[in-house]
């Protein structure tokens, strides 16, 4: 690895390092449409951990937006006196 990560900041939300995951390469293994093979170069090895790392930022976000999602809903029906609520 090439010690390529990303970091996200966002109010109300802890800063969270994001590097290539060993799952990102499984992933990048099996995916079909993933661009073709890195060269063994440094530059090939640093283009091969860009894209592991855009795949875990994507997973990360996905998994935020849900939680998001879940959580507008749950106080939605909080604040239209919904009395059996629970929450997921």
């Amino acid at each position: 690895m090439t010690g390529v990560k990303a970091t996200y900041n966002a109010p109300e939300h802890e800063t969270t390092v994001l590097e290539p995951s060993q799952a990102a390469v499984r992933e990048l293994d099996t995916d079909r449409d993933a661009p073709t093979a890195p060269s063994d170069s440094a530059l090939g090895q640093i283009r091969a951990d860009v894209i592991r790392v855009q795949s875990v930022i994507n997973e990360f976000l996905t998994a935020r937006m849900q939680n998001d999602v879940k959580d507008e809903k749950f106080e939605s029906r909080l604040l239209d006196g919904d009395d059996e609520i629970e929450e997921d």
